[in-house]
């Protein structure tokens, strides 16, 4: 791709500010505009509008949740005006609703359009329903597909956690940027903080397990806990329900910590959770980065949910008074943000 490309054409099926897809995707469109110094026509289901990103986001992102039909019908949508407008002469970029199971989106589109962050994850919660069989039995047969098509197409590829990358054959992972959530975080001036958890819950089969909410039940009896999102059924909680973006801010400002679902540590809001100082506690499912473990990702075992509530509450308050040690972190984080920006510029000459 050229350095100062002056027309490029670009599809995001969400563009929204309150959806994880769309802050992948405001993410992701603010490093390919710096990156090539260039305006970018971006289409969303709501039409065609040209964006600048390098110093900062001038969309005025709205909030929305895509209905049923929108999230399958608008990604074939952005495959046909992709081949459109790459016929006419532009570079192009498909920027989300990349789910490395969907091998129909990486067959059809042009070979020359810059992939946005690939999504996904290998963690089932056991249920036996039709989603259930489908992850469990057709998501392995469909990622197969999905990689053979990628390397015969395109060359590098960036993920945006670390979930899939046993799937990834090793003669590959050189070619593959994991983690690109990690570029995102942004350390905040730290304020008092008078909340001692704020958790975003959802009602979802790979979210959160009952483990976790005993966890999040026996918190409550000693710490103030406030829930975002749907509704946690524990009495000793605030549940706010779906806030906008600037009161989550606000609370995020001043709480301490969090409680995560182990299906992924790099969410959004977990993100969000780290850029404001707060530490993450979640049950011990999953490895997470060496560096960042120490302060600010806390392991809870199984074991620690049959102690009586006094031991356990000891083990809490502990966690919450340890330092968070931002100079390990930040440059560990400056880094992923070097590494990420030399792997972009490879990717864009690809193209």
């Amino acid at each position: 791709m050229r350095k100062n490309v002056s027309k490029i054409y670009s599809w995001c099926s969400d563009m929204y500010v309150n959806t994880g897809e769309g802050v992948l995707a405001l993410a992701f469109l603010y490093h390919l505009s710096k990156s090539l110094n260039s305006k970018i026509i971006c289409e969303t289901i709501e039409g065609k509008k040209s964006f600048y990103f390098k110093k900062k986001n001038n969309y005025k992102a709205k909030k929305h949740y895509l209905t049923f039909l929108e999230k399958y019908y608008t990604p074939f949508k952005g495959i046909y005006l992709i081949w459109k407008y790459h016929l006419k002469g532009y570079d192009t970029c498909y920027i989300n609703f990349l789910p490395l199971w969907n091998f129909f989106v990486f067959l059809l589109l042009p070979k020359k359009t810059i992939l946005g962050p690939i999504t996904g994850t290998t963690l089932i919660k056991k249920n036996i329903t039709i989603s259930y069989i489908i992850r469990k039995f057709l998501f392995p047969i469909f990622y197969k597909i999905s990689i053979f098509i990628m390397f015969n197409k395109w060359n590098k590829f960036i993920f945006s956690t670390d979930l899939l990358k046993n799937k990834i054959p090793k003669i590959h992972l050189r070619n593959v940027f994991f983690n690109f959530q990690l570029t995102r975080i942004k350390f905040k001036k730290i304020k008092k903080k008078k909340i001692d958890f704020l958790v975003y819950y959802r009602k979802h089969a790979n979210k959160y397990d009952t483990q976790t909410i005993s966890m999040i039940k026996k918190l409550s009896y000693s710490f103030k806990i406030y829930v975002v999102g749907d509704f946690l059924n524990i009495s000793n909680i605030k549940n706010l329900g779906y806030i906008d973006n600037n009161k989550l801010r606000d609370l995020l400002s001043i709480s301490k910590m969090t409680v995560s679902s182990s299906e992924n540590l790099y969410s959004n809001f977990n993100i969000d959770c780290i850029n404001n100082n707060m530490k993450i506690l979640y049950l011990n499912k999953k490895k997470n980065n060496k560096i960042l473990k120490s302060s600010i990702f806390h392991q809870i075992f199984y074991s620690d949910l049959q102690t009586n509530v006094l031991k356990f509450n000891l083990k809490i308050k502990k966690i919450i008074n340890k330092k968070i040690y931002l100079a390990n972190e930040l440059k560990y984080l400056n880094n992923v943000k070097t590494e990420f920006k030399n792997f972009f510029v490879e990717v864009l000459k690809l193209h």
